[in-house]
């Protein structure tokens, strides 16, 4: 039997209220809040069906905006990631973004779509309940071009799966990579850190980066740290340099990638075995970021390695790398990606 329930989360500074929408079946609960299409929280029972937190959160929206950096289970855009010294070149045109992580634009410029209000709107099927999230961005907005129409649902059904599902629009000619920002950690336990966790990453290769954008090159992970294939301790990433702490915070370009086929595919997995709570990822984009929160350093339970980010999106600086798989929307075009966290016990 599904639930469904609106709160209020919080208030902006402004005054706007924002809304937390919490949706269950039972066995899995989650919350999205109408800031940044946020999951705000995700609630599954382990093998003695004791309820608790998987998805790292804040509880109050003063906290989330005082850690807004850490982009909190956010719908990123919109350009998720990084572009290299914010700019790029389209059909001829320079254009030039807020610089906003060292030398380079993350996540869309100064105020992300993480960071902003979405119109939502309840889901609901015979087998699903959620919600739908919509943002209309002006032309401009962030310096990228076109007014763009940009929804994200968050599908609940009653074989544990959430799915994501994002369509857009826009007027002119423009980039769009679009990934959620959510942290997992599979213990149920914040208390411990992610390392004996079992991460799978279904790529054969990797993006090598410098100052964290891709030097174009992808790289073989065998015989490597990276080499996630067969299941590993996500302690095996400790070998990893992340942008200066040690960790992933890199792009795996998954394997069965066709350009425009929208086909899913498995991307990663992530296992506990003391609580059973396996997490499968599904996703028709050609590429996953790992990032083990390797920068997050503040109050309990938001501290380094807590958690993990497995962001499904497009490659990082794609728009200044013409051999990537293409970020370029045209007004003729409707953006589609799926991109599913399914949810079971072992």
């Amino acid at each position: 039997m599904f639930t469904y329930e609106v709160t209020e989360f919080g208030k902006l500074p402004t005054g706007e209220i924002v809304h937390k929408i919490t949706f269950g079946n039972g066995e899995i609960i989650v919350s999205v809040i109408d800031f940044g299409a946020a999951i705000q929280s995700v609630r599954m029972k382990d093998k003695q069906s004791h309820m608790e937190e998987i998805a790292l959160n804040y509880n109050t929206i003063d906290d989330l905006l005082a850690n807004a950096g850490v982009f909190n289970g956010a719908t990123v855009g919109r350009y998720a990631n990084r572009i290299a010294h914010g700019k790029f070149t389209l059909d001829g045109v320079n254009y030039e973004m807020c610089v906003n992580n060292g030398p380079n634009s993350l996540h869309g410029g100064k105020v992300s779509w993480g960071h902003k209000m979405w119109q939502f709107e309840k889901l609901e099927t015979a087998d699903a309940i959620g919600v739908k999230m919509t943002i209309v961005s002006p032309d401009g907005d962030e310096n990228y071009p076109g007014e763009v129409t940009m929804s994200v649902s968050f599908i609940l059904n009653t074989k544990n799966e959430l799915t994501l599902q994002y369509s857009g629009r826009t007027t002119k000619r423009t980039v769009i990579n679009m990934t959620n920002h959510s942290y997992w950690n599979m213990s149920g336990d914040f208390k411990q850190k992610i390392y004996p966790q079992i991460l799978k990453v279904n790529a054969a290769t990797y993006l090598p980066v410098v100052d964290m954008i891709p030097t174009g090159e992808r790289r073989p992970v065998a015989d490597s740290p990276f080499d996630f294939r067969e299941g590993r301790p996500c302690e095996q990433a400790l070998a990893i340099d992340g942008g200066g702490k040690p960790g992933l915070d890199h792009c795996f370009c998954l394997d069965g990638y066709k350009e425009g086929a929208l086909e899913l595919k498995e991307a990663a997995s992530l296992y506990d075995k003391e609580s059973g709570r396996l997490l499968r990822v599904f996703t028709t984009e050609p590429g996953m970021q790992v990032y083990m929160g390797n920068w997050i350093d503040g109050v309990f339970p938001h501290l380094q390695h807590n958690a993990v980010a497995l962001e499904c999106q497009h490659f990082p600086d794609s728009p200044n790398h013409p051999d990537f798989p293409s970020t370029v929307l045209d007004p003729s075009e409707t953006y589609k990606q799926t991109t599913v966290f399914a949810f079971s016990l072992l």
